[in-house]
């Protein structure tokens, strides 16, 4: 449940929706993408006829949990298909699923986001801190968990992101003889790959403070702990008297933490993820917004699709599907009479 207005003023209040709205961008900006693929992937072949005739396993097996195909039984299905335009169906799913994934990103940080500022206040005061009480629980260590995802997430979105633009820019190599292995399966982010010299201006790859942030403060959540001695939440009273549940964030220097020889979790500078979240997170789908369109921009594709050429294709591949089905579907029912 968002944060309600009621609980701020009316400045933060707009800050913070500034941000769901541009997760949600972020997530929209994704979708000319499927289009960029689905015409890389199936040229003169027509999407919409293929997608009307095809048994819903070529999409769910081993990619979802509404199929129950074991490994063994699709690995046969698609040897006896042995068609390139069963490979090509089967791959272009592949694809797509990265761009889901990458959609899922962004709706998660969204949730994430809403359970953190159900607790934390926001816009905090300006005053100074005189004291402050420590607090743990299961809620409070809940929405660490939540503040915690929101940096995996949004690096998680980075790794794929630089896999669907991997794919797009190493297309020409993927051959359909057989049922290819994605390009970018071993792919993860980096600054070096050859493609982001097509990039120009903001863009993932050429990071700014908040995002070298972003990815320090992951890379401490997964292999170095949390920002503190605990999982604690502090209920601090300001010198008006009002308390302001906050969350500290560690000093930074040109957006890496500060650290001396074992000391990585210094407090000088008052940081606290009440305020510096959402200014993260706009400047991240700000950048990320420029990237996807760039690569939308560069690697757009048109449909040059043909009927008569499908349904030729298509007549081919589902006599061996139903025949396929059809030896599969006895099988089931023999071994549930024995």
């Amino acid at each position: 449940m968002l944060i309600s207005e009621s609980t701020m003023n009316y400045n933060g209040f707009n800050k913070l929706q500034e941000a769901y709205t541009r997760l949600d961008s972020c997530v929209n900006s994704i979708l000319p993408l499927y289009d960029i693929v689905k015409n890389k992937v199936f040229k003169k072949l027509d999407y919409n006829f293929i997608m009307k005739a095809i048994p819903m396993w070529m999409d769910e097996a081993g990619n979802g949990e509404e199929s129950t195909l074991s490994k063994e039984v699709f690995e046969e299905f698609v040897k006896k298909l042995n068609s390139k335009t069963a490979n090509r169906i089967l791959y272009y799913f592949d694809f797509t699923h990265l761009l889901s994934a990458l959609q899922d990103r962004f709706r998660m940080v969204k949730g994430n986001m809403s359970e953190v500022y159900s607790l934390l206040t926001y816009p905090t005061s300006t005053t100074q801190y005189v004291s402050a009480v420590r607090n743990t629980s299961l809620y409070e260590t809940s929405r660490l968990s939540d503040l915690y995802s929101i940096y995996i997430y949004l690096c998680s979105s980075m790794d794929l992101m630089t896999k669907v633009i991997y794919e797009l820019d190493n297309f020409d190599s993927v051959t359909f003889n057989k049922y290819p292995r994605l390009n970018s399966e071993k792919v993860i982010y980096r600054k070096t790959f050859s493609f982001v010299k097509k990039l120009s201006g903001k863009n993932i790859f050429n990071p700014t403070e908040y995002i070298y942030e972003i990815c320090e403060l992951r890379n401490r959540v997964v292999h170095n702990g949390s920002f503190d001695y605990s999982l604690w939440i502090y209920d601090c009273c300001t010198e008006n008297d009002e308390i302001e549940s906050v969350i500290f964030l560690p000093d930074v220097k040109d957006g890496h933490i500060v650290k001396y020889i074992n000391r990585n979790n210094f407090y000088h500078q008052n940081r606290t993820v009440n305020m510096i979240l959402v200014e993260q997170v706009l400047e991240f789908c700000s950048l990320f917004l420029s990237t996807v369109n760039q690569v939308s921009s560069i690697y757009k594709e048109q449909d040059i699709s043909d009927f008569t050429l499908t349904s030729r294709y298509l007549q081919f591949i589902m006599k061996i599907i139903k025949k396929i089905d059809k030896h599969f579907f006895c099988s089931q029912r023999c071994l549930s009479e024995i």
